[in-house]
């Protein structure tokens, strides 16, 4: 953060700017700020104060003009309270806050945050753009995700890892967790029972590869519908390309006209 002079310590070969030095004229962006040590927010705060600071080692002060944005994941004022952040440190750093509010509070975005991880992932390792299935985003709009965002990005990068996965992520490629907390929302009843179907009424479980190929149809169908059996909808709706697309079409045998 600050830097130091050369032999300022131990292996310190050479010297080193700092962060500070190079966000003069800058940003200087601080994550996790909740987690500076209490000596150093004393020094920091005093640079935020006066813009000087002295690298480590160093003998004279340096001057940057720079401006801040803080991130934390920490109630800044209940570490006030607790004593694990200076109160006049956390004065400076509010001048303008920007709340942002817990995934779960937002379940709204998570088909957009979906649609966004599932592109960057594909892109990463050079894959042909996945389409995303109704169930998949309802069983991932079910979850509480106490990790937010970097947990939903997590599950996604585990159903990367199905070796099913086809054109298309369906609820089954989630991991165990996400099925079965969907299975049990599916079989409430309007009065908030759970509604038991015998064993010889379910449908019999199919092999997989007929499974598969059944979960493809029935994604076409109501893709056809949804597109009113617009091609180049559909494409843009599943994110599958045209001429995968087409290719499903034709092997489903479904209607598009």
């Amino acid at each position: 953060l600050f830097g130091h002079v050369k032999g300022a310590f131990t292996n310190a070969d050479s010297a080193s700017d700092g962060l500070i030095k190079h966000a003069h004229k800058g940003t200087l962006f601080l994550d996790e700020v909740g987690e500076l040590p209490m000596s150093i927010q004393k020094t920091f705060l005093r640079l935020l104060q006066e813009h000087e600071y002295r690298p480590v080692g160093a003998t004279q002060h340096l001057y940057s003009d720079f401006r801040v944005v803080a991130a934390t994941n920490r109630d800044l004022k209940e570490c006030v309270a607790n004593g694990t952040f200076r109160a006049d440190l956390l004065f400076r750093l509010q001048a303008f806050t920007i709340e942002l509010p817990l995934l779960k509070d937002r379940v709204e975005d998570v088909r957009d945050i979906v649609l966004h991880c599932v592109t960057r992932l594909c892109r990463r390792y050079g894959l042909e753009i996945k389409g995303v299935a109704a169930d998949f985003i309802e069983a991932l709009e079910t979850h509480d995700w106490p990790g937010n965002v970097r947990e939903l990005y997590q599950t996604i990068e585990q159903v990367f890892t199905h070796p099913n996965l086809g054109p298309t992520c369906f609820a089954f490629h989630l991991p165990p967790q996400f099925r079965v907390k969907q299975a049990r929302a599916g079989v409430k009843s309007q009065n908030g029972n759970t509604a038991v179907v015998p064993e010889d009424q379910q449908d019999p479980l199919l092999p997989w590869s007929e499974h598969k190929v059944k979960c493809e149809h029935d994604y076409l169908v109501r893709l056809a519908r949804s597109s009113n059996n617009n091609v180049t909808k559909a494409a843009r709706l599943s994110k599958i390309s045209r001429t995968r697309l087409y290719q499903l079409i034709n092997k489903h045998d479904i209607d598009f006209s």
